[in-house]
């Protein structure tokens, strides 16, 4: 039952700091790992860890460098994306030494298996019950394989950060119709100190492939790659700065690096791919559920450090209302990027110029009703199912992504403005408290939660209720969080002394104060009001002492929407005189944050704005734009 949007907003805030940076990005090189975490994927992570399981690891191997003096590597590879079949065959290729690795006519897939689970098999042999590091296990994969997996990997142990890949189109020097040239450049991740979109600003922003310090070298990056009109999964591997490869690309066609993404690191398009792959997004058969949301994904995450406009995004997310497949994997990415534009915006409209920031949100709640949620919930094709349709009914033997996408889509529906859902979770609700129908663990925190960010006053005293009579822990978890969903003044004000009363244990009133400041806007003024003038209150809830890991370590999670100085001035007054209830690094995060907020808004939230009021309009834009 935790799958509703609320959840995943904040899962995806969870797994990106706020510039956009997946949280493990370490200088670990585990994309898997990274991926696994994303909680918006949902059984599609299994589906990509086979995929690399078949794919990767052989096809990395197969196109990394080999050492001078050795013989070239032969191997065989292929990959699946979703419904896509095998491929033949695959071509890959490193310009750092003109080696091409060709798959036709090979065996299969178990010769590159073999390599690693060789090394991997004899690593664990050898260091038995010893103690190990990674360097022995990249000493080990390189004796199997015979490549230089030391140095390949040293560029990702070593070196701080993750790169950005940028992919453009260019016409092959053969003249070929058919025929394009892929050019590859990486730049490390980085945020530059001055807001412009488009170039980076200081040399830490630049790649460095002439130095010997591992810790600002260039990364060796394996690539793997689509095309339009081939299923085939092509690799190219690389640790220059820039690289290029000739492949079969029609004349206005596209290319997608990162394919399945087994790589770690973001993607960025000149303007026409961009374009071409929003246009491409809208059928499942070009573009999987997987690449979707990697596109999605990188696209958001890009615009946050200046590297693309914000508009890319909102083009991209236009696909969704045009795919009628259960894909819980792009959904879950899109909803979470835009449940956090809305509370940015929401929390803005309360500040200067709020109404401008309030026309703002009402047409990104009327967007993401009428172009995605309203015709995906319509139109969603669900196995065993008579009728196509998204609805509160779970069937138990609906797949595992399908109940997990189920409560996300809805929850986040009905919060971005879709009245419909909402009224439906209110007659549900009736009905379950008349004893007329029983709900689906799966979607229960769902109906609670929408019937609460109703508004409806009856409902809110249902779930309520709900809560007190409650004898299993879980059901009353699933009360309380969703009374934190309240959405107008007299249900806030509810929520709040409520939070204060003998019902509520002391250990929840941290995540219920949490949860309704998170929503932004009214909810996030009116707690920290509450915070600010019942401090003493909420001390003696606790029954006095330190509060900074009880209170504040909850209230972090609140410093990422801060947009009002006004506010964040009070609170450092406020932080004096109760040292014991914010925790140390808070008021240093909610100001970083206020500035990052401000600056989206007057950036990219401008021009999210515009896109958004031209949608509203009922104009579509036939350029991804940058």
């Amino acid at each position: 039952d935790d799958y509703s949007s609320d959840d995943s907003s904040d899962d995806s805030d969870d797994d990106s700091d706020d510039d956009g940076e997946p949280s493990s990005a370490t200088g670990s090189g585990s994309s898997t790992e990274w991926w696994s975490k994303k909680s918006h994927f949902g059984s599609a992570t299994a589906q990509l860890q086979q995929q690399v399981k078949q794919s990767a690891l052989p096809a990395a191997v197969a196109a990394a460098p080999a050492p001078a003096g050795s013989e070239l590597l032969s191997t065989s590879g292929s990959s699946t994306q979703d419904s896509d079949p095998a491929p033949d065959s695959d071509t890959f290729d490193d310009d750092s030494d003109n080696i091409t690795v060709s798959t036709e006519g090979s065996e299969g897939l178990a010769s590159g298996q073999d390599v690693f689970l060789t090394g991997l098999r004899s690593y664990l042999q050898d260091l038995a019950y010893q103690n190990a590091s990674y360097t022995q296990l990249w000493g080990h994969l390189e004796k199997a394989s015979g490549q230089p997996v030391r140095d390949m990997m040293n560029t990702w142990t070593l070196r701080r950060g993750f790169p950005i890949v940028s992919v453009a189109l260019q016409p092959a020097p053969s003249g070929s119709q058919n025929q394009q040239l892929i050019q590859f450049d990486q730049v490390p991740y980085h945020a530059p100190r001055s807001y412009m979109v488009g170039l980076p600003f200081y040399p830490e922003m630049y790649c460095n492939d002439w130095t010997d310090d591992a810790q600002d070298s260039s990364w060796w990056i394996p690539m793997a790659f689509k095309t339009l009109g081939s299923n085939t999964v092509q690799w190219h591997s690389f640790s220059n700065c820039s690289s290029n490869i000739t492949s079969s690309v029609p004349h206005n066609g596209w290319v997608m690096a990162n394919a399945g993404r087994y790589g770690f690191y973001r993607v960025n398009y000149s303007e026409p791919l961009w374009n071409a792959l929003a246009a491409a997004a809208a059928d499942g058969k070009h573009v999987s559920s997987i690449d979707f949301a990697g596109l999605l994904d990188d696209a958001y995450s890009l615009s946050l450090v200046r590297q693309l406009n914000i508009t890319v995004f909102l083009s991209l997310t236009k696909a969704l209302g045009e795919r009628f497949a259960p894909e819980r994997a792009p959904w879950g990415i899109a909803l979470g990027w835009l449940q956090r534009m809305s509370d940015v915006l929401s929390t803005a409209a309360y500040g200067a110029n709020g109404d401008k920031w309030k026309g703002c949100l009402a047409n990104l709640k009327k967007y993401v009703t009428d172009e995605l949620t309203t015709p995906f919930i319509a139109k969603v094709q669900v196995p065993g199912q008579a009728e196509p349709g998204l609805s509160f009914k779970v069937n138990p033997k609906d797949s595992p992504e399908l109940r997990m996408m189920r409560p996300q889509v809805l929850t986040a529906a009905g919060f971005l403005g879709h009245q419909q859902i909402m009224d439906e979770a209110v007659t549900v609700l009736k009905q379950v408290a008349a004893g007329q129908t029983v709900l689906s663990p799966d979607v229960t925190k769902a109906v609670y939660s929408l019937a609460v960010g109703s508004g409806d006053s009856a409902a809110y005293e249902t779930v309520q209720k709900l809560y007190e009579q409650a004898t299993d822990p879980a059901e009353g978890e699933r009360a309380l969080q969703a009374l934190a969903r309240a959405s107008t003044a007299s249900t806030i004000t509810k929520t709040l002394e409520f939070a204060l009363s003998p019902s509520v244990r002391s250990q929840d009133v941290s995540s219920l104060l949490a949860g309704l400041a998170k929503q932004g806007g009214l909810g996030f003024n009116m707690t920290w009001e509450f915070i600010l003038t019942k401090a003493g209150d909420i001390q003696a809830k606790y029954g006095g002492g330190d509060l900074t890991y009880a209170l504040g370590r909850q209230l972090n999670e609140l410093a990422k929407l801060f947009v009002d100085e006004e506010l964040l001035t009070r609170l450092k007054a406020f932080a004096v005189k109760h040292r014991n209830m914010l925790s140390p690094t808070f008021l240093d995060e909610a100001n970083e944050a206020r500035m990052i907020n401000t600056d989206w808004l007057r950036f990219q939230g401008v021009d999210a704005c515009s896109w958004l009021a031209s949608a509203a309009a009922g104009e579509h834009s036939s350029s991804a734009g940058r």
